[in-house]
């Protein structure tokens, strides 16, 4: 950031340690250099609570020599540091079995279109306003009914640059602003309840704090009386920060190449056919602007683009890396992960619907905000279980009539995305606490039909 010298230093760094890496004998190297500042605050009990700032500079590496590959991180960017840490390097990566599937490194330069609106200056120069921004989410909720709130603001600002030995050369910064509140009341029955409020901004003018804090404490005032929860089959509304969390791990973790070839992903020989609803188009589209998770280039350097990962419930393509893309004899998708290949910024395309619409559409059903603890019993046929929560209503004829605690979604992700009956027509960027692989996601709400939820059995 503007007290570590800006990103003068960090290009200066990258080529040095280029240069140390070909006398070192390595065959092919990429190197990775990134200064983060990151500023949080904690809300408990209506309070700001426990504001901290760190500073974060660090140096990642991977190596390749006879087609063995090996990763490493430093935190310890001291020039003589650094040359032991490539020393150990070099002498760690003989150890390392070669890969069958190595393919080299592609051949830079290349030119970059960099996507507009993704870093804000002013998010380094807050300081005392980071309280003041968790103080009106708070008062907002308050105001809108809630007895206690509580949450957490982060804002990060990062500057990264990557080079690689084949000549690539790119630098990337970006800011964001995530803010999460969660509001309780007490009902007669003296059960306390929770309703969820988010915001997600790559700028300080785009967080609305005010408007998160409201919505807090509306979803919580929905709450008329505790419902007795019922296992079984439903019908559901599921709100954004609940289908959130589902579209990441579908786009963000089964769409992984690396986890198809696991055997990890219930995708696997899938592509061309039918793997969710005619609803269901999922993008990863890093070129959008002023939004979290876009990005000029991935790890390889390569320019990033738009992916369709499914088009019209169709599979389409797996993400992919260097590595994968060899083994199912493809082109790269530009998502690598060194390893793992990722989504930058997954966007579900909306529908027609109001939100309105999709209650209505419900006869005896449930209204879920959130879904956490999302844990898969088989990663192959995508079976998994997630403790619902931060609002999940009773619904009977299109209409909210009471607060329903305990619940599991006990289901399966293919069977999930395959059920989507509806779509708003509004979309919101989401990324909070519990998005298991923590890929940004623009989702709308959705209407899915026949959904399995379970009580705890213990």
């Amino acid at each position: 950031m503007a007290s570590t010298g800006g990103f003068s230093g960090t290009l200066e760094l990258l080529e040095w340690v280029i240069e140390r890496c070909l006398k070192l004998g390595f065959d092919e190297a990429a190197v990775k250099a990134s200064k983060e500042l990151v500023k949080k605050v904690r809300i408990a009990n209506s309070r700001v609570v426990l504001p901290m700032s760190r500073e974060e500079s660090s140096l990642s590496i991977m190596a390749c020599k006879d087609g063995r590959v090996l990763v490493a991180e430093t935190l310890d960017l001291r020039r003589d540091q650094v040359e032991r840490f490539l020393s150990n390097l070099r002498n760690a990566v003989l150890s390392v079995k070669p890969r069958e599937d190595y393919a080299p490194l592609a051949l830079g330069p290349f030119k970059y279109e960099y996507v507009s609106g993704v870093y804000d200056p002013r998010v380094i120069e807050l300081d005392d306003e980071v309280v003041d921004i968790a103080e009106a989410a708070i008062n907002a909720a308050l105001k809108e009914g809630a007895s206690s709130v509580a949450g957490s603001l982060t804002v990060k600002a990062v500057e990264e640059g990557l080079a690689t030995t084949r000549g690539v050369r790119g630098e990337h910064k970006y800011s964001s602003l995530s803010l999460e509140v969660r509001s309780s009341i007490k009902l007669d029955e003296g059960v306390e309840v929770y309703g969820l409020g988010l915001g997600l901004s790559v700028k300080l003018a785009g967080l609305k704090p005010e408007a998160v804090g409201a919505e807090a404490g509306r979803r919580v005032r929905l709450s008329k009386r505790m419902v007795k929860a019922v296992e079984g089959r439903y019908d559901v509304v599921l709100d954004k920060p609940a289908l959130a969390v589902l579209t990441d791990l579908y786009g963000g973790f089964m769409a992984s190449a690396f986890h198809v070839d696991s055997g990890m992903s219930f995708l696997k020989e899938k592509l061309g056919q039918r793997v969710a609803a005619p609803t269901i188009t999922l993008i990863d589209d890093p070129k959008a602007p002023e939004r979290v998770g876009s990005r000029p280039f991935d790890d390889e350097g390569l320019p990033t683009k738009v992916n369709a990962i499914i088009e019209g419930g169709i599979l389409k393509t797996y993400l992919h890396n260097r590595f994968t893309a060899k083994r199912h004899s493809v082109t790269s998708t530009a998502n690598a992960g060194w390893i793992v290949p990722k989504a930058w910024s997954l966007y579900l395309k909306p529908g027609d619907a109001r939100f309105d619409e999709l209650l209505r559409e419900v006869t005896d059903g449930l209204l879920v905000t959130n879904a956490t603890y999302a844990r898969f019993t088989n990663y192959a046929t995508g079976d998994f279980s997630a403790v619902v929560r931060d609002g999940v209503f009773k619904v009977k004829e299109g209409e909210i009539v009471g607060y329903v605690k305990n619940l599991r979604l006990s289901d399966n992700l293919a069977n999930v995305f395959s059920n989507v009956e509806l779509l708003s027509r509004d979309a919101e960027q989401v990324l909070h606490w519990w998005m298991e692989v923590g890929t940004p996601v623009t989702v709308p709400s959705a209407l899915v039909k026949n959904l399995r939820f379970t009580l705890p059995t213990a």
